[in-house]
Order: C-alpha cells, then sequence, then structure tokens
C-alpha cells in the first residue's frame, strides 16, 4: 500500500513538507498506509488527482492546496474504492462536499490563514517557520507576524523568510529544469528548519539568482495599459520571467493601489488565431467571484483565469469586459 501526498507547486510544497515530516514522526492525527509517493504539478494546475492510479485501494491520500471544486469527480470515484482521504485546502470547496466517512475537509477558519498554516496547526504548530514561508508566498501577513511574534524572530529573519516564500511562490508558475515542485520538496526534506536550508542547499541560491533576475527583467517591460477608481490593469511581456512574476507584481501592484481590483494580463500564447492569456486577480474581497465570470477561479483575495482574445480584437475589447464584469460583481 501506498501513501500519496498530492500538493499545488506553490504553497502546497511547504504543507506537503510539514506533512510528511509529521507522518514520520508518527503523529497519530496523520494517518499513513505505507510508502509516501507524491505528485505535484505547476501552480496554475489544480486537477492534479487525474494523476492517480485509478485501481488505487485502501491507501490513504492527502490533498493539499488544490481546488476540490476541480477534482471532484476523481475525488469521489477514489473514496468509492475504500481509500481514506485528507484534504487541506483554502479555495472555494463549492457546494458539492463529499459527506463519506474516509473523507477528512480541513479548510482554514478565515480567509487570513492558508493550508501550509493549516496544516502546521494540525501538527501542532510544531513547523511555524515552514508555515511562515507557506504563508509568505500566498502574501498572508497577518499569521505571517503572529507566527513570528510566538517564535521571536527580528526583522532580518522574518525578511528571509518572506523572501524564501515568495520565491518558491514565483518558480512554481514555470519552474526551470531542476526547480520543479517535487526538486525542492525532496531537498528541503533533507533540513529541519528553512534557516538550515538557505545556508546550506545550492537549490536556495538557485531560486534566489532565477527570482531577482526574472524580477528585474519584467519589471522594465510590463506597462499600465488602463487605471480608473476602482480597477488597474496591467499588461506583462510572453515569455517565461512574466509566467513566473506576473502574480508577484499583482501583489506589489495592488498594495500601491488599495481598493482597487488588479488584473493582471500575460500572453501564455500567440498564434494565427488570437492571443490567450492568463489573468491574475487581486483584490480585497471577490477576487473568486471575478475571476468566475471569465471561467476561472481561486478565493477572495486572489484568483485566475484564462481568456482568448480573437484574431482582430483589441485588448480595449478586453478591459471593457474587465470593467463591465467588476462593477456588475460589486453592485449585484
Amino acid at each position: 500500500m501506498v501513501t500519496y501526498v498530492i500538493f499545488n507547486g506553490d504553497e502546497g510544497l511547504i504543507a506537503a513538507y510539514i506533512i510528511i515530516k509529521a507522518i514520520g514522526r508518527n503523529y497519530s492525527n496523520f494517518p499513513n498506509s505505507g510508502k509516501i509517493k507524491t505528485i505535484s504539478g505547476v501552480k496554475t494546475d489544480l486537477g492534479l488527482w487525474r494523476f492517480l492510479p485509478e485501481d488505487l485501494e485502501s491507501s490513504v491520500i492527502y490533498s493539499l492546496d488544490l481546488a476540490l471544486t476541480k477534482n471532484i469527480k476523481y475525488v469521489e470515484k477514489i473514496l468509492s474504492k475504500g481509500n481514506l482521504i485528507v484534504y487541506i485546502d483554502h479555495h472555494n470547496p463549492g457546494n458539492n462536499i463529499p459527506t463519506n466517512k474516509n473523507f477528512k475537509f480541513f479548510l482554514p477558519k478565515s480567509s487570513g490563514y492558508n493550508t501550509s498554516t493549516q496544516s502546521n496547526e494540525l501538527a501542532g504548530n510544531n513547523f511555524d517557520l515552514w508555515a511562515m514561508v507557506g504563508a509568505a508566498g500566498d502574501n498572508k501577513k497577518k499569521i505571517f507576524n503572529e507566527i513570528s511574534i510566538r517564535n521571536n524572530l527580528d526583522k532580518i529573519q522574518k525578511k528571509i523568510l518572506w523572501r524564501f516564500g515568495k520565491f518558491i511562490n514565483s518558480h512554481s508558475f514555470k519552474p526551470k529544469q531542476g526547480l520543479g515542485s517535487v526538486d525542492i520538496l525532496n531537498d528541503i526534506l533533507y533540513y529541519n528548519d528553512p534557516f538550515e536550508f538557505i545556508n546550506k542547499s545550492n537549490k536556495y541560491g538557485e531560486l534566489a539568482r532565477e527570482y531577482i533576475y526574472d524580477f528585474k527583467y519584467v519589471r522594465s517591460l510590463r506597462k499600465m495599459i488602463y487605471k480608473d477608481k476602482e480597477v488597474v490593469i496591467v499588461e506583462f511581456p510572453i515569455g517565461p520571467e512574466s509566467q513566473r512574476m506576473f502574480a508577484t507584481f499583482a501583489y506589489i501592484i495592488q498594495r500601491h493601489n488599495k481598493n482597487k481590483v488588479v488584473f493582471c494580463l500575460f500572453p501564455i500564447k500567440l498564434d494565427n488565431r488570437g492571443i490567450l492569456y492568463e489573468i491574475s486577480i487581486r483584490a480585497e474581497k471577490n477576487a473568486d467571484k471575478f475571476a468566475k465570470e471569465f471561467g476561472g477561479g481561486g478565493r477572495s483575495e486572489a484568483a485566475g483565469a484564462n481568456y482568448f482574445l480573437k484574431k482582430g480584437e483589441d485588448v480595449r475589447s478586453l478591459v471593457a469586459k474587465i470593467n463591465m464584469v467588476v462593477k456588475n460583481v460589486k453592485y449585484t
């Protein structure tokens, strides 16, 4: 028998570390059915349950930072074969939550938490420093600061952990070879705390160098294409650097445009039919509702979607649709 740990490549990676370590320490509330296998992918792929073996039986599956709505048909199929599922997430779960006794669902008590901080609480807060890294990746400042106070961290230590979380977050969108989420997880499992990893692992240096290069490159080429009292829309250049950084810049832009909804447009693909945009949305609330209007999803403060702009259409038509969506969601 096998224990599967399926995780999102962003802060789900930190949650996976916490879960695997807790299993290794035989924590009573972390069931285990045998050898641990991991499944992950890029940050935007929330439907990773499709990679589980279809004939899986009598196993334990941990699902971390993956929207239930994207995996429910696989979850129900796996449950029907006597498997135990521990589902820890902070996205909108939708209305179809399994009632099977073998489905253990953990949703944070507020939007200020995420999967890694929830996993840390389940593990008795014994992985506080790692939870801070996960919180930083999702921009969860309140819980990040609360944990730092609990551990008497100084400003420099907090800054180091915050940056580490941002390095993981940005790279999870389009990882370079050898820096995928499973690669990083396999490396950090050798270390007891993030400071030890930062000081001793070559992978941390690689993540830091790539982040700094990407940040400078994208900052020089991004452009604001629209701004009013409610909305800010920024377009990014095509390329892997933007794919890794546009969500990071979405948080930065929102920080300088409080009370506004931020839309960051990243062109994933250009061909003779048009342009496929990936959209990253940041807002004080309702980001998931804005994304839903474009066929996407997420959580209240951060969400995303894809949008295809047909050949011959001007980007202004997308700007007009964004404005309409914001007004409709805000005032209905």
